[in-house]
């Protein structure tokens, strides 16, 4: 016999945004949001206990030394600290340990979460209430500026997060409309 699915009011979602600041660290330049962004829930059943996971993975990594002398000149690693647990999911951005130097500038650009998609929850998460969660689109771009005449990097990215999955979603990559070139 199959449990009964609990009636109640749509879930309701709000797409999560912060102010944009700018930092930088020696010659890693950093322009994104300010506090933890992605999806909010309301209306969620009442007697629904939700348990919140954390994820946390890195997003783009580089690293560039010297040929000659073996100076590392750039080391950048942004990585995103996820907290979701079905219905909502929440972002944060860090860069251990970045540096840029030696006449190497790196230059980073978060936005705020764009085009909310709602997917279909599992069977088990319907019996309970929740029959659907969100899906946002983090626009990111990175520029790592090489001294002349070496090509600079280009790289820019959607990156998917969900309140089911974390990073990704059904059918959906974690990083999506990757364009990375030099130039």
């Amino acid at each position: 016999m199959s449990e009964p699915v609990i009636a109640g009011a749509a879930l309701a979602f709000s797409v999560l945004s912060a102010g944009i600041s700018e930092m930088r660290s020696g010659d890693v330049h950093f322009t994104g949001p300010s506090s933890p962004i992605g999806v909010t829930a309301t209306n969620i059943p009442t007697n629904v206990r939700l348990k919140q996971k954390t994820l946390r993975g890195s997003v783009f990594s580089y690293t560039k030394s010297n040929p000659i002398s073996g100076i590392e000149q750039v080391n950048v690693q942004l990585d995103c600290i996820l907290q979701y647990d079905g219905p909502q999911v929440q972002a944060t951005f860090q860069m251990p340990h970045s540096r840029s130097r030696l006449t190497y500038d790196t230059y980073i650009r978060i936005e705020n979460p764009l085009s909310l998609e709602r997917l279909p929850m599992p069977d088990d998460w319907v019996r309970i209430g929740i029959t659907e969660y969100p899906v946002v689109r983090i626009p990111i771009t990175i520029f790592v500026d090489h001294p002349w005449p070496r090509s600079n990097l280009n790289d820019s990215f959607m990156l998917v997060i969900s309140g089911f999955k974390g990073m990704g979603a059904d059918g959906l990559s974690s990083i999506e409309d990757r364009n990375r070139y030099w130039n």
